[in-house]
């Protein structure tokens, strides 16, 4: 049980590799497709090392997904609403937490393989839906405000001229009433 603990260790450096690679949503559903894989191989008869070496992928997995979640999250919210995306996530995932071990139990004593598949079923349901997710947050800017066109001003004035031209920038926006229509302050900086 210790050894498969390592799991844990081994997946934070992978996922973050796999993240700039491949992208947020493909590495979360190879998370959640492995966990369901893995739990599913856990029903199979098979030597102890070999058990161990399952449990440790399992427990691997099920990690980077929670890894997933809160990147994802905090990736994919503007900043005004951010902390309520990332709560309402960690929420769901401790309801689920609380509901496990006693579907577990029922599941149990009814019989080990139904157990297993239905929360294998699960996860590569999971794995299906972080695939279609619809936004996508490699190499994207975080956004920072729910209203439209606002975002794109404060990514030019924050990375490119500094905070210095700020005013500037939106003084020329708001003059050409182009996308701000005469919004001031728009950077919550």
């Amino acid at each position: 049980m210790i050894i498969s603990t390592f799991g844990e260790f081994i997946c934070l450096p992978v996922n973050m590799i796999l993240f700039d690679i491949i992208g947020r949503r493909k590495t979360g559903a190879i998370d959640l497709a492995g966990c369901a894989t893995f739990f599913i191989l856990l029903q199979i008869n098979m030597p102890q090392h070999f058990l161990t070496a399952v449990m440790l992928l399992v427990r691997g997995f099920s990690a980077a997904n929670f890894n997933f979640v809160y990147i994802y999250t905090a990736e994919v919210y503007p900043t005004t609403i951010r902390t309520l995306g990332i709560g309402t996530a960690s929420a769901w995932a401790r309801v689920g937490a609380m509901l496990t071990p006693f579907v577990a139990q029922v599941l149990l004593d009814t019989s080990l393989s139904s157990a297993v598949w239905v929360y294998g079923s699960l996860g590569l349901l999971a794995a299906v839906c972080s695939w279609t997710l619809p936004i996508e947050t490699k190499s994207r800017a975080l956004p920072v405000s729910t209203i439209p066109g606002e975002n794109i001003i404060c990514e030019c004035v924050t990375c490119i001229w500094g905070h210095d031209y700020r005013e500037k920038i939106l003084s020329y926006f708001t003059s050409t009433n182009t996308i701000l229509h005469s919004r001031q302050n728009m950077c919550h900086l």
